[in-house]
Parts: C-alpha cells; sequence; structure tokens
C-alpha cells in the first residue's frame, strides 16, 4: 500500500477495488469451506462462530482469533497488498468490507443493500452458503438447499421501502388471481 501524492479520489485509484473483491472471495471461499467440512477445523475453530444459530452484528466477529486471521483479516488484506492499492481506498476497501459483513450478521433485509438471506441460512444450516456474494456457491454446488427454500424467494435488493415478505406475498397474491382468472 502506498501513502503518497497521488490523489485517492482519482479514477484510477478505485481500479484496484475489482481486483481486491476478487482477491478476497477466492481466498475466502476456500477458508471458508474448510472451517465447516474439516471436522477438526469446525470443532476446535470455528465452532464458535456459530453459537449463533440466529446471526446478529455482534456475531461478525465472534470468532476464533486463528480464523479470525485467516479468515476474515487475510483475504480482505491480500488483494491490496498485491495490487499496490493507495491507503486511503484500502481503508474504504475495508470499512465497505466490514459493513457488508456486519449486514449479513444482521439478520434485517435493509432498502437498497445487500440481502441478508443467504448468510442467515448459512447459520441456520451450517452446511450451504460459504461465499460471501454467491457466484462460488453457485459454481461450487454449495448452495442447492438454499436456492430450494422459501429464503431465497427474499434473497434480493430491495429498490424501495417495501418489506421483502410483502413484495413476495402481494407477487403471490398476483399470479393466485391470473391463475384463477384463466
Amino acid at each position: 500500500m502506498v501513502w503518497g501524492d497521488t490523489n485517492p479520489l482519482n479514477p484510477p485509484a478505485y481500479r484496484p477495488h475489482h481486483c481486491n473483491d476478487k482477491n478476497d472471495q477466492n481466498r475466502y471461499f476456500p477458508f471458508r469451506r474448510a472451517m465447516h467440512q474439516v471436522p477438526f477445523l469446525y470443532r476446535h475453530i470455528h465452532k464458535y462462530h456459530h453459537e449463533w444459530r440466529a446471526p446478529c452484528a455482534m456475531a461478525t466477529f465472534y470468532c476464533h482469533p486463528l480464523e479470525h486471521f485467516l479468515v476474515n483479516i487475510g483475504p480482505l488484506t491480500v488483494g491490496p497488498v498485491l495490487v499496490g492499492t493507495h491507503l486511503s481506498t484500502a481503508w474504504l476497501w475495508y470499512v465497505l468490507a466490514q459493513l457488508s459483513t456486519t449486514l449479513a450478521h444482521s439478520g434485517y433485509h435493509f432498502p437498497f443493500l445487500p440481502s441478508s438471506e443467504a448468510h442467515d441460512f448459512h447459520h441456520s444450516r451450517g452446511t450451504q452458503n460459504y461465499g460471501g456474494i454467491g457466484l462460488l456457491d453457485w459454481l461450487h454446488g454449495t448452495d442447492g438447499l438454499f436456492r430450494s427454500s422459501p429464503a431465497y424467494q427474499l434473497h434480493f435488493t430491495l429498490w424501495g421501502l417495501t418489506p421483502a415478505r410483502d413484495i413476495i406475498r402481494n407477487k403471490t397474491r398476483a399470479d393466485d388471481s391470473n391463475h384463477k382468472s384463466q
């Protein structure tokens, strides 16, 4: 990371963000999956984090110190270090990543922000949804139960203030009335 004369608000300063996100996801997913699928790692390290069956924001950082270093801090830091991200851009990256993780553990579905449904499902089952954005889960087939669950219907970004459950309920009612009229 560099703290220099470059302007962090200049568009080239944000180009590494794409690389940071891909590095984070490609390192986070395998560590997190291993924490679940290797019995020793789950029993002695990751189990602490899963004491929270219904996650809340405090559960975000409630974990074994080794897990916090390997799974939380490590993958998040590798991208900015590899691409030489400007220090202020790296700080912005860390803040946004921590905010995203805290929201994923909040149990709430806030408007204009990513849904927490996938991670809520992960904490309730423990064998699904290891990645942060879902792409690697889809590629590795570790989201099948989630995709077939009712929770998956609620897994979308809200673009208004209407709660997700009301949107689904109204859509179901509209579909039912369309089928009855035919």
